[in-house]
């Protein structure tokens, strides 16, 4: 708690009112300050897993410290890594959803740094078994199954779309980003159509816009928290430097939120969930097997397609709730 309260104290002293009230729920996940227009527009842009510790933040902040304790050698990275993430989870209070992302974003990264790739499913699983064990208010937590099935596709689906990217010509960083936003949103938009009876057309396109700036934040934020009880005046200095990083953010979700259609009902429950999922896996197999000279065309179908199944789902939706619609 006390680092908690010193580092939103420096915070609201470093920057702006709405940048000062989205690092703390990047960094921790405290969504506290957070205006309900700013979460309205996460919402409606696919954005607000950003605002909730996840394993992608515990993997970013792993993998700096992998990086910058490279040169002692693997296993003493390793060591270290396991400290800074015992430290992470301590800082960000070891709540039921906090040793989740934990447990996911080691997994993550040990599946992204190993070449073994396929052991990461079966560790995964027992994972998901031992914390429903310890912790069985997980079984009706949302952000668990999302958190499992969005594991599951950066370790498994993600790399063998980016590597097909490079195949084709794409820069791998560009392509790793892309396969990992595509991936997720893949796998979690079913998810949350069953439960919020709505999919956002703009994820993708918006998570990309704002992957660049989500590792500094996490990382510089991340570093300002554990420094803002012993040196004050450093973790101010990098709660600056996480400005024009929130900056963007912010206004890349506002501008996603304002694009015309960004989110379109759907059946909530299982009829939501079945005509996101199979329109999802109709769009990757069609991708995947058609040349490129097709592609413009299929796209143009697909876009017919989209339409047409949206304007099926908002009939449905309005039928099975005529208020909510």
């Amino acid at each position: 708690h006390a680092v908690r309260g010193r580092f939103a104290a420096a915070v609201r002293g470093t920057l702006p009112t709405e940048q000062a009230a989205m690092l703390p729920a990047l960094v921790l996940g405290d969504t506290s300050a957070v205006t309900v227009e700013t979460d309205r527009d996460f919402r409606a842009a696919g954005m607000t897993h950003l605002m909730a510790v996840s394993g992608a933040n515990v993997t970013i902040v792993c993998a700096a410290v992998l990086f910058s304790a490279r040169w002692i050698g693997p296993r003493a990275a390793a060591a270290l890594a396991g400290l800074t993430l015992g430290a992470f989870v301590v800082v960000v209070q070891p709540t039921a959803s906090v040793l989740r992302a934990a447990v996911m974003g080691a997994i993550g990264l040990a599946g992204m740094l190993s070449s073994r790739r396929r052991q990461a499913i079966p560790a995964l699983c027992a994972t998901v078994l031992v914390l429903l064990a310890v912790a069985p208010q997980l079984a009706v937590d949302v952000g668990f199954a999302l958190s499992a099935v969005a594991t599951a596709a950066l370790v498994l689906i993600a790399p063998a779309w980016s590597r097909r990217l490079v195949r084709r010509g794409w820069p791998k960083p560009l392509a790793d980003a892309l396969a990992i936003a595509t991936a997720a949103h893949a796998v979690t938009a079913p998810l949350v159509a069953g439960i919020s009876g709505r999919v956002s057309l703009v994820a993708v396109a918006a998570n990309l816009a704002a992957a660049p700036v989500i590792a500094p934040i996490t990382v510089l934020g991340s570093a300002a928290a554990v420094s803002s009880l012993a040196w004050p005046a450093g973790s101010q200095l990098l709660i600056r430097f996480t400005g024009p990083e929130l900056w963007w953010v912010l206004r890349v979700a506002r501008w996603s939120a304002r694009v015309p259609a960004a989110t379109v009902p759907v059946p909530s429950g299982a009829p939501g969930v079945l005509l996101v999922a199979g329109l999802t896996a109709l769009i990757v197999v069609v991708a995947a097997h058609l040349r490129r000279r097709r592609r413009l065309g299929a796209a143009a179908g697909l876009g017919l397609l989209t339409a047409v199944l949206c304007a099926l789902a908002w009939g449905l939706s309005t039928l099975l709730d005529p208020a909510a619609a």
